[in-house]
């Protein structure tokens, strides 16, 4: 994503150690943030064994050269509708989730 963006190479760099930093502390409170949101899907009525994937939304917008986008993976257990809130997801190497999960009943 910052090799794309309309900047010099050396603010490029800096922006670039700056984003593996944020990206290492967004990882690190992924796995629990992943596990509060099945603790409220199963206190919602979510099975999450048999839960199945509906379809994937997303609009990926380009700024300043830059991708971003929020994945929303809409589900169904049971009676029980929902989606997963993928925030502030942004295209490097692959695709970086930068916000937190959040889980959608509707």
């Amino acid at each position: 994503m910052v090799f794309h963006a309309d900047a010099k190479d050396s603010l490029k760099a800096i922006v670039l150690d700056q984003m593996y930093g944020l990206t290492a502390m967004v990882r690190s409170k992924a796995s629990k943030d992943f596990a509060l949101l099945r603790t409220q899907g199963t206190a919602a009525g979510i099975d999450w064994a048999t839960a199945q994937l509906v379809e994937v939304q997303f609009e990926i917008k380009s700024r300043n050269g830059i991708q971003s986008c929020d994945v929303y993976a809409v589900g169904k257990s049971g009676s029980v509708d929902f989606a997963v809130k993928l925030d502030n997801c942004h295209e490097g190497s692959e695709w970086h989730l930068m916000g937190r999960p959040e889980l959608l009943l509707k």
